[in-house]
């Protein structure tokens, strides 16, 4: 299977994951609509586009528990608020696509199930009832492969409790999530 692993930072990698079928967006919706976007042109005009996106990243969550990994099956984009226009939270106006994106297909049935809270924003609130686990990439991610019409999976290592240690908690549990999305890798 063709795929393509995303991971916001090279952190969330170490050094387990390497070539031109991985890539490093940086921080926050815009870079990884950007540079999801470019790699997905650029695969469509040379090799193909992949059968599968991966993303694998960090997470907060005050309802899943440090270290666990996450299969994300919902993503919401957490920061998204026009409501005094009269339009509910969390969508964006006037277009066709979903306000919340749903992935149709589990590829780890094994692992928690969980939706997501897309910001740009460092949320130490830890989940909102849209959502169980706030992070800074996933919707983006999952909305550009909506529009490329691509299966998409996102999991999440929850590095911290989205709380006020959750800076110093997030740097620590980087390594422990590489090898963790190493393993889970090899089984697809």
């Amino acid at each position: 299977m063709k795929k393509l692993l995303v991971f916001a930072m090279k952190a969330e990698a170490q050094n387990y994951f390497t070539g031109e079928d991985v890539i490093f967006t940086g921080i926050g919706k815009v870079n990884a609509t950007f540079v999801l976007t470019q790699k997905l042109m650029e695969m469509k005009a040379s090799d193909g586009l992949p059968e599968l996106v991966i993303n694998f990243g960090s997470a907060g969550s005050s309802i899943f528990k440090t270290h666990e990994l996450v299969e994300i099956t919902s993503f919401v984009q957490r920061d998204m608020d026009v409501s005094p226009m009269g339009i509910p939270k969390y969508r964006t106006p006037y277009e066709s696509a979903p306000w919340k994106i749903g992935n149709s297909r589990r590829f780890f049935p094994e692992l928690a199930e969980g939706v997501a809270g897309t910001g740009d924003s460092f949320d130490i609130s830890g989940h909102a009832p849209e959502w169980n686990l706030v992070e800074m990439e996933a919707y983006a991610l999952a909305k550009v492969c909506w529009f490329f019409k691509l299966p998409f999976c996102s999991v999440k290592y929850i590095t911290d409790g989205a709380d006020h240690g959750a800076h110093n908690d997030f740097a620590a549990n980087l390594p422990k999530a590489a090898a963790k999305f190493f393993e889970l890798n090899e089984k697809l």
